[in-house]
């Protein structure tokens, strides 16, 4: 069986991960999902996704590291 401890660190990194492309490299993300012609305002968009992403992954780990797992 895998542990909660795994669980949770399997899904911060599928989370993080796609937070940090969605933020980093939009255009990345654009060809994934098959844009052909992303406009400005759709990249910003998609960096303010991955910033939200990174922000919930980020305070889902400080509430995990002061409560602990239970």
């Amino acid at each position: 069986m895998i542990s909660t401890a795994h669980m949770y660190a399997l899904c911060v990194a599928w989370v993080g991960g796609w937070g940090l492309v969605f933020f980093s490299f939009p255009e990345v993300v654009c060809r994934i999902f098959r844009l052909k012609n992303p406009t400005p305002n759709r990249l910003k968009l998609i960096k303010i996704i991955g910033a939200v992403e990174l922000a919930i992954v980020f305070v889902a780990s400080l509430g995990y590291a002061l409560i602990g797992f239970q």
